[in-house]
Formats: structure tokens, C-alpha cells, sequence
């Protein structure tokens, strides 16, 4: 049996409100939008789910997903990550929280960034704190453009992708109430 000094660490780290104070997925986005002076999706997606709402349909999960669809589909792969890289990086590395400004650059080989965000910006902010891998919300493209969501790990969700093989593992969030099958599993969690 192995004692607690030779099994292995692995550190999960949430993004938004762990290590940034942005929303990533809609900061990034709606900044995206207002850049390419396409405002007119973010009014679209807040007014569908005004309408949702009034008419007694709430799900998060779905209200997410829908505003996720209208403000991402269509888009450009290659045109999001080069304004993640040109613009958006800096506001990003200023939204740091202390733990975030902590763990830039010195994320282990064994940590993983952890997010409901969408892919992008979340992979390159994975890049950009050297995390081992990310789990993020994940899009389906055709000719290099988004067309949907693939795979959802908003909340809950996150839990499908993380499994046991004998490591310790510690989650590090801000959002217990919405993560709790996923702090379930885990062997310690601290929340910052």
C-alpha cells in the first residue's frame, strides 16, 4: 500500500473566480464581438434568454448553451485565438487573482486546468500557466469555423471527465455549490 508521500499529486484548478476574475468564456467573447462591432449577437443571445426565463423554461445549463451557440457560431477559429493572442492575453494576465498570479508559470506536470470555459480562450490560458492539459467546453467546426458545442463541462459536467487512478487529487475553485458531484470525488479541495 502506498503511503500518502509516494503517490502522486494531481492539482485541479478551475479558471473563473480561481485564478481570474473574468468570466472567460463571456468576457472574451462579448470583447470579441464589440471589437469586430458585431454587438448585435450579444443582444440577440441576452434577449433569448430574457425570453426563456420569463416564459418559466430556467436551466442554466441550457440558457448557457443556447448564448454560448449565438455568440460563437459562425466564427473563425483562427480569428478568436489571434485576438486572444493580440488583445485579449493582456486583459486576461491583468484579471489574475492571487492564486492565479501564484501559479503562472509554475503549474506542475501532473496539474490540469479545469473549466466550463469554451476552448477558446481556455487552451491558451492553459499554455499560458503550462498546465499539463486542459478539460474545457469544446466546439464542433466545420471549414474552421464553430458550428456547435461538442462537449459541455460547465459545473456539474466537469465530472465526466475526471477519473481516479490512484494520485491524490486536490480541486481548487471558488463555486462549490455548482461543482458538487466533482468535489465529491476529489481527496481535498480548497477554495479560494
Amino acid at each position: 500500500m502506498n503511503t500518502i508521500d509516494q503517490v502522486e499529486v494531481k492539482n485541479y484548478y478551475d479558471l473563473d473566480g480561481t485564478l481570474s476574475s473574468l468570466n472567460s468564456t463571456f468576457d472574451f467573447i462579448e470583447a470579441y464581438l464589440k471589437y469586430k462591432k458585431k454587438p448585435h449577437r450579444i443582444f440577440l443571445a441576452k434577449a433569448v434568454n430574457k425570453v426563456l426565463r420569463v416564459t418559466g423554461y430556467y436551466d442554466p445549463y441550457k440558457h448557457r448553451s443556447v448564448r454560448i451557440n449565438i455568440l460563437f457560431r459562425g466564427l473563425k477559429k483562427s480569428h478568436l485565438e489571434d485576438y486572444y493572442e493580440k488583445i485579449y492575453k493582456k486583459r486576461f494576465l491583468n484579471s489574475l487573482t492571487p492564486l492565479g498570479k501564484e501559479l503562472l508559470h509554475k503549474a506542475l506536470a501532473t496539474d490540469v486546468l479545469i473549466t466550463g470555459c469554451t476552448e477558446i480562450p481556455a487552451k491558451k490560458i492553459g499554455e499560458l500557466f503550462n498546465f499539463k492539459s486542459v478539460i474545457s467546453t469544446e466546439f464542433n467546426y466545420a471549414k474552421g469555423k464553430v458550428v456547435g458545442i461538442k462537449t459541455d463541462t460547465f459545473g456539474n459536467l466537469k465530472r465526466k471527465y475526471v477519473s481516479r487512478c490512484g494520485e491524490k487529487m486536490i480541486y481548487y475553485t471558488d463555486d462549490l455549490p455548482s461543482e458538487k458531484h466533482l468535489v465529491d470525488i476529489m481527496d481535498e479541495i480548497v477554495e479560494v
